[in-house]
């Protein structure tokens, strides 16, 4: 993945940049940047839970509802 591509306008690249000379990132950058995790993560969200993420959700949610009921 570029942030900034080689055709792309030099004023665009010095956007990724403060004038004190930290670094930021553009609008374009950011775009670019959430439309790569998102693709990357598509296919993650699909999938299903591993068994142990899935009991221990449970499990926490069992807690926390003890707590709210002052167990």
């Amino acid at each position: 993945m570029h942030l900034v591509d080689e055709e792309e306008d030099p004023a665009i690249r010095a956007t990724l940049w403060a004038e004190d000379g930290e670094a930021i990132l553009s609008p374009l950058a950011q775009a670019r940047i959430g439309a790569e995790l998102r693709a990357m993560y598509a296919d993650l969200r699909d999938e299903p839970l591993p068994d142990r993420l899935v009991w221990l959700s449970e499990q926490l949610e069992r807690k926390c509802r003890e707590r709210l009921r002052g167990h």
